[in-house]
């Protein structure tokens, strides 16, 4: 079981002989750090791109900083790293089994969940596309932005059951299994013979 409620023991590089602990973060705290989190692409020139996540690091190291527990200062990669830990998530599975979905998260590398949503309606799906990122385009340069929260809510409208966690699914591993079901529905059409 995925124990959200517990304080988790992170090792830190490079030899994992310090961790530091921290608690889970909030589906809240979450989303505020996705929304927080900046990608921008500049333009080379000939049809290529430059892409960089600007500021990951310092909002990675604000989260830490809320999710803490005890002592000790880590520099923004270490905070970085520590978060990178927790977002930690593997689909091992998406099969389908009539009119839903059956997937199977690996989640920090270690605990085993299951997951069983409805089929989504192509209008769900489409609009989960649609509000799940806000781009603003100008001069060689776009920014772009995630949201965590329409998975979290295409989860809900097509969730059947789950297992494998204390409470609730945390909105990150929401988006892992929304993501799974999406790909794979994309890769049954793409198979489906033309008439």
């Amino acid at each position: 079981m995925f124990p959200q409620s517990k304080i988790f023991s992170v090792k830190l590089p490079p030899l994992g002989l310090e961790s530091v602990d921290v608690r889970w973060p909030t589906d809240k705290e979450w989303c505020t750090r996705t929304r927080a989190l900046k990608i921008t692409q500049t333009s080379l020139g000939r049809g290529k791109f430059r892409t960089n996540a600007e500021n990951a690091q310092k909002v990675n190291a604000d989260l830490f900083a809320a999710i803490r527990s005890g002592e000790g200062d880590l520099d923004e990669a270490e905070a970085s790293y520590v978060i990178d830990q927790l977002e930690r998530c593997n689909v091992e599975t998406a099969d389908i089994d009539g009119q839903c979905f059956n997937v199977k998260l690996t989640v920090q590398g270690k605990f085993e969940t299951a997951h069983r949503l409805k089929a989504p309606r192509q209008k769900l799906i489409v609009e989960y596309r649609r509000s799940l990122l806000d781009e603003t385009f100008g001069r060689g340069r776009s920014e772009i932005r995630s949201k965590l929260e329409p998975a979290g809510e295409l989860y809900d409208a097509i969730h059947e059951s789950h297992d494998g966690y204390e409470g609730e699914v945390p909105i990150i591993h929401k988006q892992a299994v929304v993501d799974a079901v999406i790909e794979k529905i994309q890769a049954i059409m793409d198979d489906s013979p033309e008439e």
